[in-house]
């Protein structure tokens, strides 16, 4: 299976989980985690830094261009993901008025909806219930998608 990991953490417990999952015969393909890309140890995923994920920052390597803006269908299908969005931005974008917010949540948007239809896991894994503004995003998509 192709999986996501959306797990900002790199501990031993983590290394020991990903050998599990690669022994497994689990391919990760897109990891979303703590510390310096160079130091990536997952072989052949995509590393996204969580802090740069919480800002709206694409994965280096990944160009977010070659992803169609959220169609109206999409926009409509993840209203209520909107609404919770915006409100979570209180936490790390409360200076922001709500124009600079729908923006940056659009952006997420179009990057995650892009990450997942073209990475195309059957999997996302998250440690714990996603409550950041980027993983809240990825868990309604993936819901939507039938992940």
């Amino acid at each position: 299976m192709k999986l996501f990991l959306i797990w900002a953490d790199r501990s031993l417990e983590m290394k020991s989980l990903v050998s599990k999952l690669e022994k497994d015969g689990h391919e990760i393909v897109y990891w979303v985690g703590l510390g310096d890309e160079n130091e990536n140890f997952i072989k052949g995923a995509i590393f996204h830094d969580h802090y740069q994920a919480w800002a709206g920052l694409p994965a280096d390597g990944v160009d977010k261009s070659q992803f169609v803006p959220p169609s109206k269908d999409l926009i409509e299908k993840m209203y209520r993901t909107e609404s919770l969005v915006l409100t979570m931005m209180n936490k790390r974008f409360d200076t922001d008025c709500v124009d600079k917010r729908k923006h940056l949540y659009y952006n997420m948007l179009q990057y995650w909806h892009g990450v997942i239809k073209k990475y195309k896991p059957d999997v996302i894994l998250f440690p714990t219930v996603p409550h950041t503004v980027y993983n809240y995003i990825i868990y309604s998509l993936a819901k939507q998608m039938g992940i």
